[in-house]
């Protein structure tokens, strides 16, 4: 049973994705966290078509997502303050669990800020909420490193809502996914520095 089991065993929508790796597991986990994920060009080109609706929508959104850090920053796990994710659960240097919960599929997409000690709570009607993981599993022959994404809505409609959001992202989404994995990899196998020596 992994972490994400724990904190979303019941959604609607799920992706996973994964890529071995040749170093062990404990530098892989090093490396995961302070890669930074809008490095790929693939990643700040998909994120940047997924804002322009934001940018046509109320002038007062706000969306922050991970891999669309504020000017001059890292878009990295270490640098989650500067997200609209909150950190579920770490457990070095096997796995780590985010959580946001929004309406996703909005014009000006907007999250809702829940606590980790909330967040396995009902979710308010017309609410999304995604629980997305990252799993470091040695292997004979080095490490897998896995991400899934897990969704769960509120109700019916706001399911309908966000299949239909889905549906227009779903591909672009699992390209995000692949890119960072890719990062990750490359960063490892080069023994890239870790944030703080860079």
């Amino acid at each position: 049973m992994t972490l994400l089991d724990a904190w979303m065993p019941t959604y609607d929508v799920a992706a996973r994705y994964a890529v071995r790796i040749a170093p062990p597991p404990a530098q892989v986990y090093a490396t995961l966290l302070a890669t930074d994920f809008s490095r790929p060009w693939l990643v700040r080109g998909l994120m940047g078509l997924r804002l322009i609706p934001a940018l046509l929508g109320s002038p007062g959104a706000t969306w922050r997502r991970l891999v669309r850090p504020a000017r001059g920053s890292r878009a990295s796990l270490a640098n989650l303050d500067q997200s609209d994710f909150v950190l579920l659960q770490q457990m070095p240097p096997r796995e780590i669990v985010l959580g946001i919960t929004g309406r996703f599929w909005a014009l000006a997409a907007e999250s809702v800020p829940i606590p980790p000690a909330r967040f396995r709570e009902a979710l308010p009607e017309g609410l999304a909420q995604a629980a997305w993981n990252f799993e470091v599993t040695g292997t004979a022959d080095g490490t897998e490193l896995a991400t899934e994404t897990r969704v769960r809505c509120a109700d019916p409609a706001t399911l309908r809502r966000f299949r239909r959001y889905w549906r227009l992202v779903a591909f672009g989404s699992g390209l995000i996914r692949h890119a960072i994995l890719g990062q990750v990899r490359r960063e490892a196998m080069a023994g890239a520095p870790l944030a703080s020596s860079r």
